[in-house]
């Protein structure tokens, strides 16, 4: 008699099977009320449909409202504090009591109610808003010798260290990253510089070629032609940090907008007359938005009315701006601080620019009409060609590897992900 070998089943197949015995298992726990899934209750498109879904950084009326939220579920359910709300494996006591609450009350669309995101970003907001462990005061030097360690051993699983040294994993990673940024704060070098400008020449080549070809434009000679909005957005800052290896994504990005600003530009940044009118055109626009929160400004939109800049210069010299002319501007909203510079600071600059174009009449150059136009569109050449060159020979920049205030994007969300 002929032995068959067994016949292992497929993967796919193996997983259906499995995935459709929990169910099973799931809905008799349900229906004995014992494995209740709160997330059952919040499915990703409850918005009402006149409302945009936003996302980025939280306003402070965003805060304030979850705030509210969430105390109001507090109160409603009993359940004493936010801590236990959003970390119930702290007690796992309660845990069970705290999860059937919460599904019986509909966690999800209650923290989010009002606010127009998806109630993932939501939840993770009231997460780093609510953890004690992100208030645990400044770290010692014998906790930064931890967390160096801790890294080496388990790399950037974030959940891991935190519980491992009693701090929120948000906490940590900002932290480890700060870390990276001190230990090379001085000025970069050729190789540095160098290793940037290849990184950031790789993945901007990918991104075009990686577009549809008939969005891959060429001018007459065949020159590859970049959108300005390749030039700065979507980015994987990360991985030029990893390729430049002595400078975190802060310092790569700062450094990448300070040589992309004077090539976009065809010169060096704003300067002596032009600096003050850059500043008076940037307090108009920003007066004439009226908005709530610097979250709701389009700084691209700002960017281009002003000139051939890109929009983290215009964001970094508005926190310039503020830092420098507003008293505490810290304790002040986003209306306060313009009103102050349209009010106060705008007046004086005017009056100044008017003293020195009096003065320099005869000698300053005007700025051309095609200059002031915004460019939609760049040569890929025109940005590369040269560049570290310029940069060795350019030492009125005063770059260091410090970070900027102005940072908008936050690829430290990588870490949240481990």
């Amino acid at each position: 008699m002929v032995k068959r070998e067994a016949v292992v089943p497929p993967l796919r197949i193996l997983m259906l099977l499995t995935w459709t015995w929990r169910w099973k298992e799931r809905q008799v726990e349900t229906m004995n009320g014992s494995n209740l899934d709160y997330r059952q209750n919040c499915p990703l498109r409850k918005l009402t449909p006149s409302m945009a879904v936003k996302f980025g950084v939280f306003s402070q009326a965003e805060n304030n409202l979850l705030t509210e939220n969430v105390e109001a579920f507090l109160e409603e359910t009993g359940i004493e504090t936010a801590e236990k709300l959003l970390f119930a494996h702290r007690f796992p006591e309660e845990q069970a009591e705290i999860k059937r609450l919460k599904c019986r009350y509909s966690f999800c669309e209650r923290i989010s109610q009002g606010i127009a995101r998806p109630w993932r970003l939501v939840y993770y907001r009231a997460r780093k808003m609510f953890d004690p462990q992100n208030y645990n005061g400044r770290y010692t030097k014998k906790e930064e010798k931890k967390l160096f360690k801790y890294h080496a051993l388990y790399g950037n699983k974030w959940k891991k260290i935190s519980e491992l040294m009693n701090r929120s994993s948000h906490s940590i990673a900002l932290k480890y990253a700060q870390m990276i940024e001190d230990s090379n704060l001085g000025p970069w070098t050729e190789e540095e510089t160098s290793r940037l400008l290849q990184a950031l020449k790789d993945i901007l080549k990918t991104k075009v070629r990686g577009l549809d070809s008939a969005l891959e434009d060429r001018d007459s000679k065949g020159a590859l032609i970049l959108l300005r909005e390749n030039l700065y957005k979507d980015i994987g800052w990360m991985k030029v940090a990893a390729q430049v290896e002595t400078r975190s994504w802060r310092q790569c990005k700062k450094k990448w907008m300070s040589i992309l600003t004077k090539k976009m530009m065809g010169k060096s940044p704003f300067c002596g007359l032009s600096n003050l009118q850059f500043k008076i055109d940037l307090i108009e626009r920003l007066y004439e938005l009226n908005v709530a929160d610097t979250n709701e400004i389009d700084w691209e939109r700002i960017a281009g009315v002003i000139g051939n800049v890109p929009p983290y210069y215009v964001q970094s010299r508005y926190h310039q701006l503020k830092s420098l002319y507003v008293p505490f501007w810290y304790e002040k909203t986003f209306p306060e601080i313009i009103d102050y510079l349209f009010e106060e600071t705008l007046p004086i600059f005017k009056e100044t620019l008017m003293k020195l174009a009096q003065r320099q009449r005869n000698t300053q150059e005007e700025n051309t009409q095609e200059e002031k136009r915004c460019k939609k569109s760049f040569r890929f050449d025109d940005i590369f060609q040269d560049m570290l060159e310029d940069e060795l020979l350019d030492s009125s920049d005063g770059e260091t590897g410090e970070p900027s205030q102005a940072d908008d994007g936050d690829p430290t969300q990588s870490f949240h992900k481990q």
